[in-house]
């Protein structure tokens, strides 16, 4: 069942939690399996999810959550093993379920969702393109702002519900945007700056969420963004046209952001 797959993955990520690095093949092959396992349950998560949007304390909530739990324990076990360009065929399963559940709207989901992705933004760049191909971390960003964004019915919510949106906002949310920026700096700023320029016809909502997520890097972007500012213009080295073209993208996709901003 969804909840006994939910308690392995939850073991094996508090074996690793506790100091325990069992990197045996059992092991591998074993956490391997537990995500393919998860990853089966994606129709099923899809089929709750429209319920579980429109009611987050119902049964079809919790499934998801719990089916969210399990993929994001067992892919974040995982990675934290060797091997994981190799495996990532075998790990992909979980990651698609946790890819497809982004497009919900209930804090809970997102919030389990969300819990796998820092551990992916930890690898390096030819590891997580080998796991998310086509765009890396990058590709959940639009889902990330969109569960980020106040609805329209959050006027009529209550305590628990305005807590619960809070709660995921500032963790899980706010981490899994910190991994998304890590992953490409360039393309979070000029995403956020192209998002900002639609906020007019998507609502205010979008445009709060954006500088939500602009500020919840803040911290990491400004020194960084001040190094590139002071070492754009200055000689290189022979041989560093890629880290110039780099830095300069990062730079053109903040201006363009900062753009955004002041012209909204």
């Amino acid at each position: 069942t969804s909840a006994g797959v939910a308690r392995a993955a939850g073991l094996a990520l508090s074996d690793l939690a506790s100091g325990s690095r069992d990197s045996s093949a059992a092991t591998i092959a074993a956490l391997d399996g537990l995500c393919a396992i998860v990853g089966s349950f994606r129709p099923r998560l899809l089929a709750t999810m429209a319920a579980a949007d429109a009611d987050q304390y119902g049964s079809d909530a919790h499934l998801a959550k719990t089916l969210c739990m399990a993929a994001s324990a067992a892919v974040t076990a995982r990675l934290a093993l060797p091997g994981v360009p190799g495996s990532a065929r075998s790990i992909d399963p979980a990651l698609h379920l946790l890819r497809s559940a982004m497009d919900s709207s209930c804090p809970a989901v997102l919030h389990s969702a969300c819990e796998a992705w820092p551990a992916v933004a930890a690898l390096p760049t030819s590891d997580r393109e080998a796991l998310l191909p086509g765009g890396g971390l990058t590709s959940i960003l639009p889902a990330l702002l969109r569960g980020c964004s106040l609805p329209e019915t959050a006027a009529a919510w209550d305590e628990e519900e305005t807590s619960a949106f809070n709660e995921f906002r500032e963790q899980a949310g706010s981490a899994a945007l910190q991994a998304v920026y890590t992953s490409s700096p360039a393309h979070f700023f000029a995403s956020l700056g192209a998002t900002l320029e639609m906020a007019p016809e998507a609502g205010w909502q979008t445009a709060e969420a954006v500088v939500f997520a602009a500020r919840t890097v803040a911290m990491e972007a400004k020194p960084r963004l001040r190094g590139l500012a002071s070492a754009v213009g200055k000689p290189r080295p022979s041989g560093s046209g890629d880290l110039v073209a780099e830095l300069s993208a990062e730079l053109e996709g903040t201006t363009a952001f900062l753009d955004a901003v002041f012209r909204a």
